[in-house]
């Protein structure tokens, strides 16, 4: 399995965003707008408890953000890149540089190795 089966159709965003949350509210409205995600309130919360844990900024200016569920039953990917010069505060643990490429990955919540 390659990485592009994840990738949605129509889910590689050029965000124009000011902040973390800012842009989890972009990449989670573009997987709705393509039907992959029911309830959009419901991910997000998702995705920001996972961020609460531990910030998902994994350095070089890279942001995975993700969330597993149990109405998921297969793995997605949305993909955001930041325009313009300036990237997003997201509170790496490395106090790396601001993010600017986004990886938002969801799936369910009972295949853990797949994961």
């Amino acid at each position: 399995m390659t990485l592009s089966e994840f990738i949605q159709d129509g889910v590689v965003c050029f965000l124009d965003a000011s902040s973390r949350d800012e842009a989890l509210h972009q990449l989670v409205d573009a997987l709705g707008d393509t039907g992959e995600i029911q309830d959009r309130d419901r991910f997000y919360d998702a995705i920001v408890k996972r961020e609460q844990v531990a910030s998902t900024g994994v350095g070089m200016g890279v942001a995975i953000p993700h969330a597993k569920m149990k109405d998921f039953n297969h793995f997605f990917l949305a993909i955001g890149v930041q325009k313009g010069k300036d990237g997003i505060k997201w509170d790496a643990l490395d106090k790396a540089p601001p993010v600017r490429l986004i990886f938002m990955i969801g799936g369910p919540d009972n295949k853990q190795n797949e994961y």
